[in-house]
């Protein structure tokens, strides 16, 4: 199956035990910035093919990534840092 090949090539990257090779297992991944680039291309196209079921990110996905995404929660505007995301931002996130 394509989601255990999946697994193993992130496996190779980030290591067995990295809590997204983890989630993976059951469909579920999440996105991030500290994520290697590759990996999170790996990780939008198993989305994009519902490889993956449930997606977890930061706002990195406002960087232009269109996904198949029939309900979005969004847990909160602002980082921890305090930086909260533009409104222009905000509408391409929902958009």
């Amino acid at each position: 199956m394509f989601w255990i090949k999946l697994i193993q090539t992130i496996q190779k990257q980030l290591g067995k035990d990295h809590l997204l090779c983890s989630n993976l297992k059951y469909r579920i991944g999440f996105h991030n910035g500290d994520l290697p680039e590759d990996v999170r291309t790996s990780i939008e196209n198993a989305f994009k093919n519902g490889v993956i079921k449930v997606l977890a990110c930061t706002t990195t996905l406002a960087d232009g990534v269109n996904l198949p995404v029939s309900t979005l929660v969004i847990g909160s505007y602002c980082a921890r840092s305090g930086n909260c995301i533009s409104n222009s931002d905000y509408k391409n996130i929902v958009g």
